[in-house]
């Protein structure tokens, strides 16, 4: 079995493209004691993410079950804004973008607001009761 590994058409690395950076070694993106979570993405237009803080602590301590799975989500974390403020740096590109547990929505969300108008086909999937607040 072998692997092959494709060429990145990106205009740079990326780890310098999202702004990766070592665990502690920046103060967070998202204030860990805000309901709400905002993002300016450009040309006007800025994206407002509810977070529902009361249930990620009830997550944190301790629940299990179906009771753990409907507490995920509840809150936007660092690598969601990383990979929200990708599109803007190459926004005429055509994609096709699957998000895999979305969450809050706030990357799937940006990337559509930001490629939208070019045909991006953008696919956002959750649990039931995430895919219920995004909508």
């Amino acid at each position: 079995m072998s692997a092959q590994l494709a060429e990145d058409s990106s205009d740079g690395d990326d780890a310098t493209l999202v702004g990766l950076r070592a665990i502690g070694e920046d103060e967070p993106l998202v204030d860990p004691n805000a309901d709400t979570f905002e993002l300016d993405l450009g040309a006007g237009r800025r994206v407002v993410i509810p977070m529902d803080r009361a249930a990620q602590r009830r997550g944190v301590a301790g629940a299990s079950g179906t009771e753990a799975a409907s507490e995920t989500g509840a809150v936007v974390w660092d690598g969601a804004v990383l990979l929200a403020r990708r599109p803007a740096r190459r926004p005429n590109e055509k994609r096709n973008v699957l998000e895999l547990g979305a969450g809050c929505g706030l990357t799937g969300i940006a990337w559509a607001v930001t490629l939208g108008a070019n045909g991006c086909n953008l696919t956002l999937t959750d649990r039931p009761h995430r895919l219920q607040a995004l909508r």
